[in-house]
């Protein structure tokens, strides 16, 4: 039932007007973007003497267009407690179309982050807030005046205690002032990106195309049994970051029979099958 969404087939020609120029596609992976985004890091020695970059590349859509975006970590415990009153200073902004990067300070540095220690770790500090929340990879995104957050997607198990495990209700969490607000899925602010992940999102889809049959069926049978492929990408339609992916059958034959496009805040999925 939490997955009927993924039965609505879409039109590709009404949902993705073609274009002269592609300009809300990611045409570039995390190896590649961390590259780029340690060249505009280098030149700064104030900076990469005492922190690294994380290293998650978090996709956004930031004012219309794709961005990968990266804040920095302490390198170890002793360059925290070297620079913890003045805190994460920067982060790193990468143009996967255009291949750039740019390193930006914040107005006020950040406080929690996954590399402080002790009441400064970011999942010290939400386990103390919520303690009864499975949490999720917790998410670095910017609102669009560029103000920074962590997304932190709570997540609540559907099969038995820890099985079928889906969104339920995020966080969004101040870094800088360690500020939180819980939103139901439903009401996280539109320029919030990152909820669902793509492993999540590919994973739901799979459990809807493998089981929609029952599950005899997919043990025995297998008709009409189908999953995503094995990897999946970035596009920016409207205000929302999507995953595209390929959806073939479990026969193993290796043949798309169709793709499906998935909204990264809600869920929503698309189906286009291949005519």
């Amino acid at each position: 039932r939490h997955f009927k969404q993924a039965l609505n087939e879409a039109v590709f020609a009404e949902d993705m007007p073609e274009a002269d120029k592609v300009s809300n596609i990611s045409l570039m992976d995390t190896p590649s973007a961390s590259i780029i985004g340690n060249r505009a890091l280098g030149s700064l020695s104030d900076v990469v003497s005492q922190y690294q970059l994380n290293g998650t590349y978090n996709q956004i859509n930031y004012k219309g267009t794709p961005k990968k975006v990266d804040q920095l970590e302490y390198v170890d415990f002793f360059r925290w407690l070297n620079n913890r009153n003045k805190g994460v200073p920067g982060y790193v902004m990468v143009d996967p179309v255009n291949n750039t990067a740019e390193y930006v300070r914040f107005d006020k540095p950040l406080t929690y982050v996954d590399s402080g220690w002790f009441n400064d770790d970011l999942m010290r500090k939400l386990h103390f807030s919520y303690p009864t929340k499975i949490f999720n990879a917790a998410n670095f995104e910017l609102d669009e005046e560029g103000r920074p957050w962590f997304i932190v997607p709570c997540l609540k198990p559907h099969v038995g205690l820890f099985g079928a495990m889906d969104v339920s209700e995020v966080i969004i969490f101040d870094p800088v002032d360690g500020t939180s607000t819980l939103y139901p899925v439903a009401e996280v602010p539109s320029w919030v990106d990152n909820v669902y992940d793509g492993y999540l999102a590919s994973d739901k889809y799979d459990w809807y195309g493998i089981l929609s049959g029952g599950w005899w069926n997919s043990v025995l049978g297998k008709t009409g049994c189908k999953q995503c492929t094995d990897d999946f990408g970035y596009i920016v339609i409207g205000d929302d970051v999507w995953y595209f992916t390929g959806v073939t059958s479990v026969s193993g034959d290796e043949s798309n029979i169709g793709f499906i496009i998935t909204n990264a805040r809600t869920g929503e999925y698309r189906y286009y099958p291949v005519v």
